[in-house]
């Protein structure tokens, strides 16, 4: 399935979730809309909260543009970083290597419940503001 994704924005945490076969046409669109969202928060400090279950890799090409956007979003404040997926040795390795370049700036944990990842980014001080659901459907 070709890549997709859902991005939004709640107090200070940017929700992304992931879906489908990343090219690097798709994680350059990514970048491009997770720049502009970023550029509307107004706190010095945001978390991230990335939903992985769905997402079935990439290219090299989307690797490298994912690593680049993950050095951004660290240099623009993001602190903290709540990856929701079932285990899967593979998508563990590749997000390791995405995130190696920021790893003493960036607190990193993974989760296969979405309420364990939540509860985490709370107890770092980051709640959203909308308590509704979060709504994972793409399309």
């Amino acid at each position: 399935m070709k890549g997709h994704y859902k991005l939004s924005l709640d107090g200070q945490i940017l929700i992304s979730h992931i879906q489908g076969q990343w090219s690097g046409t798709t994680a350059l669109r990514y970048a491009e809309e997770v720049r502009e969202l970023v550029a509307g928060i107004s706190v010095p400090n945001f978390a991230h909260l990335l939903f992985f279950d769905e997402w079935e890799l990439g290219t090299p090409q989307s690797q490298f543009i994912t690593e680049r956007t993950v050095s951004w979003l660290v240099s623009k404040g993001m602190s903290v970083c709540a990856e929701v997926f079932s285990p899967d040795h593979l998508k563990e390795f590749i997000l390791n290597k995405a995130t190696a370049g920021v790893k003493g700036n960036l607190s990193i944990r993974r989760f296969d419940k979405q309420v364990d990842a939540l509860d985490w980014l709370a107890a770092r001080g980051f709640e959203r503001s909308n308590n509704n659901s979060i709504d994972l459907e793409i399309l």
